[in-house]
């Protein structure tokens, strides 16, 4: 295996407009499919662009920053309209060490039915109700 010693840094990008079958993500503006014979198939109703940033050192994850910018073109003209910008960073702050006493896990069995608590009726209540 490598072996992650050191600073490494990794960078991922992501062009929507270079993606296949957009299709099939779970929100509807990640485009229409429809028959062509181009490489790409679906519509560009959305145009974005991702890039990552990733630091690894002493085999921890130091950062990890991302940028994305997406445009909704239907209402755009030349980057100018309908645009989101996430930016995102994580950055690693401290490791604390902990001991497991073996006593917090402690094996139960329970039905699985409902527990339904019986409401507790105050006797003295009831008398001054009535």
């Amino acid at each position: 295996g490598r072996s992650w010693q050191g600073m490494h840094t990794v960078r991922k990008t992501k062009d929507l407009s270079s993606c296949t079958e957009r299709e099939n993500v779970d929100t509807y503006l990640q485009g229409t499919p429809y028959a062509t014979d181009f490489q790409s198939k679906s519509l560009p109703v959305v145009k974005g662009h991702q890039e990552c940033e990733q630091v690894i050192g002493n085999g921890f994850l130091q950062t990890s920053s991302c940028n994305e910018k997406l445009v909704f073109r239907p209402f755009s003209s030349k980057g100018n309209g309908v645009v989101t910008t996430v930016t995102q960073k994580l950055i690693y702050s401290v490791t604390t060490t902990r001991s497991f006493t073996g006593n917090d896990y402690r094996p139960t069995t329970e039905p699985l039915l409902y527990q339904h608590e019986q409401p507790v009726i105050d006797a003295t209540k009831v008398n001054q109700d009535s």
